[in-house]
């Protein structure tokens, strides 16, 4: 694994007292989302589901956009989509 390379989920919670987001083996934590507001476990449980599902909507934005390419009813979708795919991607 580089550098820029992350943990690869699914993504977990370990801990639900300090709200630990754990991935692969045992001991594998991710993040601690303890923050003193008092929503740790929303916080947690949010970044486990945006984590696990990233991959996924990803390949179905390119889908997307794949197949509605070219179709004039399509062209106001067709930037959203585009903009959302390079967000996913880490791009401006």
């Amino acid at each position: 694994m580089t550098e820029d390379e992350h943990t690869p989920p699914p993504y977990r919670l370990h801990d639900m007292e300090r709200a630990t987001i754990v991935a692969g083996r045992p001991g594998g934590e991710v993040a601690n989302c303890t923050n003193g507001f008092g929503n740790q476990d929303a916080n947690a449980n949010f970044i486990i589901l945006a984590c696990n599902s990233h991959s996924d909507m990803l390949e179905a934005l390119r889908r997307a956009e794949e197949w509605l390419s070219g179709w004039m009813s399509a062209e106001p979708y067709i930037e959203t989509i585009r903009a959302a795919i390079a967000k996913g991607e880490g791009r401006p």
